[in-house]
């Protein structure tokens, strides 16, 4: 039960009103003094050394609460810091390794072949001087670029062999022939898959 005057629960600075009363039985105390004697243990209530009180230990534990939540906020900044490390690290080494990779790879991912291509009399007789096979072997006759020229496309050619191809089996994307009656091969490029699935090349011109 609060005291009916300065909203405090019993404290023995409170007096009972009346004199004497029962604390656990009365309806209210108060603060008031009524005339006669009070009791002998018990004071006048000092607000002013009341409010001082309360207000110490609520500024001690506002103090305790910030100093928690700024040691938390310590904790966790670190472990911000030592995850980002770690993505950063975990990132840059993919780099590099991409980086490895891709330089590497671009190096070995491609070789010479070892050919011979003569034109006579309208043919072209190719000599296959490597020792592995040539798969998906596509020939590119008086290209400009990439995408035009007169092309001849063969599935195989085994190792150590000499294959004829007439000129006039050369055509473009179009379907217009080769002529070797009004045109002279001028350049050659053969494309081709090795066993181990590099690319080989091999470049040629009469020019």
């Amino acid at each position: 039960m609060k005291c009916s005057d300065c909203k405090l629960y019993k404290t023995k600075e409170c007096y009972a009103n009346p004199a004497g009363a029962d604390w656990d039985s009365a309806e209210h105390y108060s603060c008031f003094t009524p005339k006669g004697d009070k009791p002998a243990d018990i004071s006048p209530v000092d607000n002013g050394k009341i409010y001082e009180e309360e207000k110490t230990r609520a500024d001690a534990q506002e103090r305790i609460r910030k100093e928690q939540v700024t040691e938390s906020g310590k904790k966790i900044s670190k472990k911000k810091t030592a995850i980002g490390c770690g993505v950063l690290l975990v990132i840059v080494i993919l780099l590099a390794v991409g980086i490895s990779t891709c330089l590497g790879g671009s190096e070995d991912s491609e070789i010479t072949l070892n050919a011979e291509v003569v034109y006579d009399d309208g043919q072209f007789t190719i000599t296959h001087n490597d020792d592995f096979s040539w798969t998906d072997v596509e020939f590119d006759l008086n290209y400009e670029t990439w995408s035009s020229g007169y092309t001849y496309h063969a599935n195989r050619l085994d190792a150590n062999t000499i294959y004829t191809v007439g000129s006039m089996q050369f055509a473009e994307s179009d379907g217009t022939m080769f002529n070797p009656f009004t045109q002279k091969p001028l350049k050659m490029s053969i494309h081709c898959k090795t066993p181990d699935g590099k690319d080989g090349w091999w470049f040629g011109s009469w020019e």
